[in-house]
């Protein structure tokens, strides 16, 4: 890993990386990159952090480090400059500066106040797994594919990292004591291809210093969900799924205290070093301070402080100990009196990954389906409602569902897959079933819908490789299939009507049909000699059909079926996602996670193998315009932090949208973008 110095006051006049304070500015026009008009989001919480007075607080997110004030939950200042998402944050115990990590490895320090990036302390190197600051900020732990850590001295960069050995294990969870010599590690279960024994453990415990191991849990279960050291680092906390929380001696591994009240698992924990009070968050949302005595044989007294109808994933004190801030998976941050109980503020606007796009006929509503901010898994979606004109959020309904497959082309209704298995249409506004699809076994479709341009004809591909089609004339009926189109072999990855409804594009692995959906005939098929197809798109006029890989973009002529032109991307992703911009002369392709390449034998994993190849965490956010009659680039714009999954253009084609995993929408000038190198 690279080490890069103080950075030139040249360099920082330069970057437009610090945003004067000031609550009264709209925070959608704050660090917007050329071209953009608007960021709706404030991107996911990944890390909260008080400053040392307790005046504000640090926000790290997938787009950069927001700054609130501890008072009012006012919107103060938004840093950015990290490339990927920014995954922890501490101030400098003066307040004065602020360090912040990214998902590469990669930390920054800032100054607190301003915003000014005053240096890049570590760059980072792509193949980073977990990353951890230490509270005091003078260490960075990283844990990479080899799942060995990395403990990186931040006042002295010309040191090489001290180097701890793993066992053979993936790593789960990591936390660092606050003086950055005890790193405790959570671990992923493994089981032996042969008939050897796996020694599996549950949690290690490591001196930094020593580089020793000072005690370990065997086992897979109870799977430990929570780890918190104590601020003198002489005790680590530990919580698992079956709500039994326990103290641990640091140097000798002894058990001296373990607190068992309901069989509930507790998600995150919080201990306050003054009054040694212990705050824990359940699966119930139930959140319960737990008053410690300073005599290792009282039982602790427990209250119940709040029950939030949300699941809570991050809780912090403020250094007084007076507010709580708690983060939910909706990416609500409250402020609580600890006190009287009374909330002091509420922050809404971080949310998960953007899984669909939408804008309104009447160009006036953006609709986007997003996935929740928290860290667990969940499939249960909201839909957000902006104001394109005032930026503001208009409206946002949580949907308790399997997923959001899409969102209808007039941005009134969801196709919504129910637990038992099912999809329905949901009218948006009403919450009401406009009809259920039928005759199709349950799990029978893989949930990707299309719609026609005028939302009355859908598609959606069925895991018996065939794309079964319904036309939507009745919604008060129950919806059955008006036709399926058989044909492919492979499972069906992308699908796209033509602008006027009369042809159907599907694409697997190397190949794409293109339907006449009136006889349900093969008009062609179209093989890209790369990689499997991603993603496809016709352009307005329908004369052209563009097919994405991993490894290129193809064009072809819809009436001849001869291929006009390939276009190669920068790099090899994962995915690909199109959208011709309204008059045809272009269109826009998003590349996903970078795929990385070892030789063989240069990264050996936890377990024993050699890697030759993995995605990287440095998944883009960018996308490209190219000429859609030559193939030709014409530009390349950045401003995401993560993957574009999303793109949606206004109803008067000055708008382009685009909606990615970092959790927020850029609304982009297109005229203006679409200039750039245009010839």
């Amino acid at each position: 890993m690279k080490k890069i110095l103080l950075l030139s006051i040249a360099l920082l006049l330069t970057m437009a990386t610090f945003l004067v304070i000031g609550s009264a500015q709209d925070y959608t026009q704050w660090q917007l990159p050329e071209g953009a008009k608007t960021r709706l989001g404030k991107g996911r919480i990944n890390d909260i952090v008080f400053s040392p007075d307790g005046t504000k607080f640090a926000v790290a997110t997938s787009i950069g480090i927001w700054i609130y004030s501890a008072e009012s939950g006012k919107e103060l200042s938004l840093f950015t400059g990290h490339e990927v998402e920014v995954m922890s944050a501490v101030f400098s115990s003066d307040g004065r500066t602020l360090i912040s990590v990214d998902s590469n490895g990669e930390s920054r320090r800032w100054n607190a106040t301003t915003g000014e990036q005053l240096s890049i302390l570590t760059d980072g190197n792509d193949i980073v797994k977990k990353v951890v600051l230490s509270a005091d900020g003078t260490r960075l732990v990283t844990v990479n594919l080899d799942d060995r850590f990395r403990v990186w001295d931040l006042n002295d960069l010309k040191s090489e990292p001290i180097l701890v050995d793993d066992t053979e294990q993936s790593v789960n969870g990591i936390e660092i004591s606050r003086d950055a010599q005890i790193i405790a590690a959570t671990k992923i279960p493994h089981h032996s291809g042969s008939d050897r024994p796996v020694e599996n453990f549950r949690l290690q415990v490591w001196n930094t210093m020593t580089q020793q191991m000072l005690f370990k849990l065997y086992g897979e279960e109870p799977r430990i969900t929570a780890l918190e050291f104590s601020s003198d680092g002489k005790t680590l906390i530990t919580a698992d799924h079956s709500g039994e929380i326990n103290f641990w001696n640091v140097d000798t591994g002894a058990n001296w205290f373990t607190i068992k009240e309901k069989k509930k698992e507790i998600r995150t924990l919080m201990f306050t070093p003054h009054k040694k009070r212990l705050a824990t968050a359940d699966m119930d949302n139930t959140i319960r301070f737990w008053e410690i005595s300073s005599d290792e044989g009282q039982p602790p007294q427990s209250q119940v402080f709040k029950e939030l109808k949300e699941n809570i994933f991050i809780m912090r004190f403020s250094p007084d100990e007076k507010t709580l801030l708690t983060s939910t998976q909706n990416g609500t941050i409250q402020g609580w009196d600890i006190e009287t109980g009374s909330q002091r503020f509420k922050i809404t606007g971080h949310v998960g990954e953007i899984l669909h796009l939408a804008i309104s006929e009447n160009g006036k509503i953006l609709t986007t389906a997003n996935s929740l901010a928290s860290r667990w898994l969940t499939d249960d979606t909201y839909l957000q409602h902006w104001d394109i004109n005032t930026n503001g959020m208009l409206s946002a309904d949580f949907l308790e569902f399997e997923g959001v497959e899409t969102i209808t082309p007039d941005c009134r209704n969801v196709i919504i897959k129910e637990k038992d298995g099912k999809f329905e249409m949901l009218d948006i506004e009403t919450k009401n079933t406009l009809f259920t699809i039928t005759e199709i076994e349950k799990d029978a479709l893989s949930g990707k819908f299309v719609f026609s341009l005028d939302g009355k004809t859908a598609a959606a591909s069925g895991k018996d490789y065939v794309v079964h089609l319904w036309q939507i004339a009745n919604t008060s009926q129950m919806s059955k299939a008006w036709k399926t189109l058989k044909g492919h072999t492979k499972w069906i990855k992308a699908m796209a009507f033509s602008p006027d409804g009369k042809m159907l594009a599907s694409g697997e692995n190397k190949i794409i049909h293109l339907w006449n959906l009136e006889t349900g005939e093969i008009l062609f098929s179209f093989t890209p000699q790369l990689n499997t197809v991603e993603d496809i798109a016709f352009s307005p006029d329908g004369k052209t059909l563009a097919g994405g890989s991993r490894e290129a973009i193809y064009l072809w002529d819809t009436a001849t079926g001869k291929e006009i032109g390939v276009c190669i991307p920068e790099r090899i992703t994962t995915s690909m996602t199109l959208v011709f911009s309204p008059d045809s002369k272009i269109f826009v392709s998003a590349c996903g996670a970078r795929v990385l390449k070892f030789a063989d034998h240069e990264v050996m994993l936890s377990t024993g193998g050699w890697v030759t190849a993995t995605t990287s965490k440095d998944d883009g956010g960018i996308f490209q315009l190219w000429d859609s009659r030559t193939g030709e680039l014409l530009s390349t714009h950045t401003g995401h932090t993560n993957r574009i999954i999303a793109f949606a253009f206004s109803k008067d084609s000055k708008t382009f949208a685009t909606g990615s995993r970092d959790g927020t929408v850029l609304l982009w000038d297109w005229e203006k973008i679409s200039q750039v190198n245009r010839k």
